[in-house]
């Protein structure tokens, strides 16, 4: 009776705890923190890891399968409303607020800092790529119930690819046709030409999609900061979230990224897809051109940095906007693949790392340098040199003649 007690009061402390760790960590996360901000909230996130170890160690510990069981009266292979909470929330409800970039008050707001396909795209049709993404998504974990794990980790890119194939043919429709020039093209079968190019994207922008499909399809365990999260904690339900909401958000760009490319000047396309700011030939060149520059920033910088740093860079949506989100993850082998100018980053950044504390050392002796030499020295000999003004102007005044 008395373990069974303990073990509640573990439980209750430990789900408080998660929940404020998570409340920290969105902070964290935030792209507008102060520094002053990050280092209180790095303290209480110390503060509140402190306090699970202690919990951890004074009342009866729970294993991992005992906390699943718990959490876990029946194992479904799919579990519908999970799978509705998880990826079809973004889709039914966020879309109606997704980048009215107008008067609408719904809508989320991009605060990446980098400009994104689906921005260019007006409200409603955005609503229905997400709603195509996201049907999709559901579709097709369907049919990855008879995968294996291994089958799941091994087909990654695979899986995704007919995710944004299904995709495209939703929200586009399968016999959708546009006239360019004199001929009539197919434009679904168009895309597709361009596979390997969204493959690749999607491969470096979708991270972790196996643990996703595992943790919906088996209701397994996710890894978050090399740690354990069983299936239903807060933590693994805010991680599979992000998850979910990132993979759906980026497919959603890579439905849009060969059609910008392929037919993005045509009339009929201005007309049924794009807000009526971005109409100018002007204007979409520009918005066409900042992805081409996003796009190689992150291949020669961003990327390398994230993997340098061990962590992904996350979509996802907060507060009625989108933002970045890091997540830690090991990448040594992405690291020890890199070439060229990618490579090249990582090793300024090491060499940066390396040097500061030396140059941070070096000029704050050089700093009590100056400040000796002014206080000491310059100071003293500007005060002996006054000094001895105010003494000649004190015997030029006694020697004054008197009338």
């Amino acid at each position: 009776m008395a373990q069974r007690g303990n073990e509640y009061w573990r439980r209750f402390g430990r789900e408080q705890i998660d929940r404020e760790i998570l409340r920290v960590e969105r902070c964290l996360a935030s792209t507008n923190i102060s520094l002053i901000d990050r280092l209180f909230w790095q303290g209480r996130r110390r503060e509140l890891r402190a306090a699970a170890w202690l919990i951890d160690r004074t009342l009866t510990p729970l294993t991992l399968a005992a906390d699943r069981s718990l959490v876990i009266s029946t194992p479904e292979i799919v579990n519908p409303s999970i799978v509705q909470a998880a990826v079809g929330s973004l889709a039914e409800s966020a879309p109606e607020r997704l980048f009215t970039l107008g008067q609408d008050d719904r809508s989320l707001v991009n605060l990446t800092g980098q400009p994104l396909e689906i921005d260019i795209l007006q409200p409603l049709k955005c609503r229905q790529l997400l709603l195509a993404v996201s049907e999709q998504i559901q579709a097709t974990l369907t049919d990855l119930r008879s995968m294996s794990a291994d089958q799941l980790t091994v087909n990654q890119t695979k899986i995704l690819l007919d995710i944004w194939q299904g995709s495209t043919s939703r929200f586009f429709g399968r016999y959708y046709t546009l006239t360019a020039g004199n001929s009539a093209v197919e434009v679904v079968a168009t895309l597709n030409l361009d596979r390997v190019a969204v493959g690749q994207q999607l491969a470096e922008q979708v991270p972790n999609s196996s643990e996703l499909w595992q943790y919906l399809l088996r209701q397994a365990p996710v890894t978050i900061n090399n740690q354990l999260h069983a299936y239903g904690s807060p933590l693994a339900t805010e991680y599979v979230k992000d998850l979910a909401t990132n993979t759906t958000l980026q497919i959603a760009n890579a439905v849009l990224y060969p059609f910008l490319n392929r037919f993005g000047e045509l009339e009929t396309v201005k007309e049924q897809f794009y807000r009526p700011q971005m109409l100018a030939t002007r204007d979409i060149a520009r918005f066409r051109n900042h992805l081409s520059w996003r796009y190689y920033l992150e291949h020669q910088y961003y990327r390398p940095q994230a993997i340098f740093e061990s962590r992904y860079q996350l979509l996802v949506c907060t507060a009625g906007s989108i933002e970045y989100r890091s997540i830690y993850a090991p990448r040594r082998q992405e690291l020890a693949q890199l070439r060229g100018i990618p490579w090249l980053v990582t090793m300024v950044l090491e060499l940066r790392d390396a040097v500061t504390p030396f140059v941070v050392g070096a000029t704050t002796v050089f700093g009590n340098i100056v400040v000796y030499v002014l206080t000491e020295i310059v100071g003293r000999g500007l005060g002996l040199v006054g000094k001895g003004i105010l003494q000649g102007l004190g015997q030029a005044w006694q020697e004054r003649p008197r009338s």
